[in-house]
């Protein structure tokens, strides 16, 4: 298993089902038996261990096929051999509407492309809403990266000393029971 390389995924101008769905889990699409797992399909042989691995991707792959026969999101078929696809943002965006915890460079890409003003107008532009939900995340994303940090290197604090750290170094503007509350 490697990391993914968000970089050269997000250039990319199509995503398939299975690869949003493993990019979004932390994981680089490079194994062909994966998009089974994540989309559903599996059979007696598989190990334990792909399961649990997979587990939470199986549940974003469940959210979001139920999305697709609700026709509340769409896919298409480009030719190419490229079938049941859509460009990134259109994931990224499906994933905000439904609070998925996306990875931070899908974030970031998603803020990039409504500051450059989106493709031509190919895709809507999030609400107002949108934006403020999208800045939520990434700020609880980067109070629980921030904690993590300090608990490495101040082991065994209250909930409450990491989160008055976090206050006084990072985000002065909240309160130190805001904080805690979001972890």
């Amino acid at each position: 298993m490697r990391d993914p390389n968000y970089k050269d995924w997000l250039r990319k101008d199509l995503w398939t089902l299975g690869e949003f769905v493993q990019l979004a889990c932390g994981f680089e699409p490079d194994l062909p038996e994966a998009d089974e797992l994540v989309l559903g399909g599996q059979d007696d042989d598989t190990q334990e261990w792909a399961l649990n691995l997979y587990a939470p991707c199986k549940r974003i792959g469940d959210l979001i096929q139920r999305s697709i026969g609700a026709g509340n999101f769409q896919l298409r078929d480009y030719g190419g051999g490229i079938s049941d696809a859509a460009p990134p943002i259109d994931f990224i965006r499906w994933g905000l509407r439904k609070n998925v915890a996306l990875p931070t460079p899908m974030l970031d890409y998603e803020r990039a492309f409504v500051e450059a003003g989106g493709s031509g107008g190919k895709t809507k532009s999030l609400s107002r809403r949108e934006r403020q939900k999208l800045d939520t995340q990434r700020m609880y994303k980067d109070w629980k990266g921030l904690r993590l940090v300090y608990e490495k290197e101040s082991p065994g604090k209250t909930k409450t000393w990491y989160a008055e750290e976090i206050r006084d170094n990072h985000y002065p503007k909240y309160s130190a029971d805001y904080i805690r509350k979001h972890f």
